[in-house]
């Protein structure tokens, strides 16, 4: 199971976001033997931006200060103090992050963007604010830079249908030495009835489906999601199915480039 909360305020050229997150997984391989991990994050974050070109092309920055506590466990199922806050990794790593969105109108509406992550690295310290386990096991292990690409578009048929697609690959470079089919990601979005949207695709090695639901122009969504995700200390070495309701709700006027950069590079830490 999992939960997560993602709040961003932003002024023009200053965006400030605060990600809570939680992650939990449990399997059993036999009679007596249980795996069970779980990742918990605080994670605030300060971003800037800036548009160029007549906003054909946004530059942004962001500093996460990620408060991490995470790690799994194989144990007897009567053991005692079971619970997925024990003997994990807690710590404290400074990220530094760049993004870039470039948008191109040639017959669609397309975009393509990149996403430098960790900046020269994210070393964990033991200084975390938030302290999710009294007995912690060491510190996580460093997070390495990675390049994220991306490519999207819109093709609008009418007033009210219409298709998005995006195609694109997370660590470009396999800084985590993940296989190929783990980094590409796929997305398409149809739209055929006035505020829903049908959306599928292709993420960490997994399919993905969902719906949306927009009232009051966008600023309030419902969404329905079903996908699956890794919960191991390896590329597929132990998937859980999930099914995820969100809400969101915006206040204010049209985002602007600071939190738009902000939420773009934030994107895999929540969901990232």
């Amino acid at each position: 199971s999992g939960w997560a909360y993602l709040a961003d305020f932003y002024k023009k050229g200053f965006a400030f976001g605060i990600l809570i997150k939680g992650e939990t997984a449990a399997q059993a391989y036999s009679d007596d033997l249980l795996l069970y991990s779980g990742k918990f994050q605080f994670i605030p974050s300060i971003g800037t931006g800036f548009s160029l070109i007549k906003n054909v092309l946004r530059i942004g920055y962001s500093l996460q200060w990620i408060n991490q506590a995470s790690g799994q466990r194989e144990v007897l199922v009567n053991a005692p103090n079971l619970g997925f806050n024990q003997t994990l990794m807690q710590g404290c790593a400074l990220s530094h992050n760049v993004g870039l969105e470039y948008s191109i109108a040639w017959k669609t509406i397309s975009k393509m963007t990149g996403v430098v992550r960790n900046l020269f690295g994210a070393n964990f310290s033991a200084n975390s604010l938030i302290h999710y386990t009294n007995n912690p096991q060491g510190v996580p292990p460093s997070e390495p830079m990675m390049l994220d690409l991306a490519f999207s578009g819109q093709h609008r048929f009418s007033e009210k249908t219409f298709i998005r697609y995006s195609f694109g690959i997370n660590d470009a470079f396999d800084a985590n030495q993940v296989p190929i089919l783990g980094r590409l990601v796929a997305g398409i979005e149809l739209s055929l009835i006035k505020n829903f949207t049908f959306r599928g695709g292709w993420q960490l090695g997994y399919p993905t489906l969902g719906l949306d639901f927009e009232v009051n122009s966008g600023r309030h969504a419902i969404s329905l999601a079903m996908f699956s995700r890794d919960t191991g200390s390896s590329y597929h070495e132990l998937d859980v199915l999930r099914f995820m309701f969100q809400y969101q709700f915006k206040l204010g006027k049209k985002e602007a480039t600071a939190a738009r950069t902000l939420r773009l590079i934030m994107k895999e830490v929540s969901e990232l």
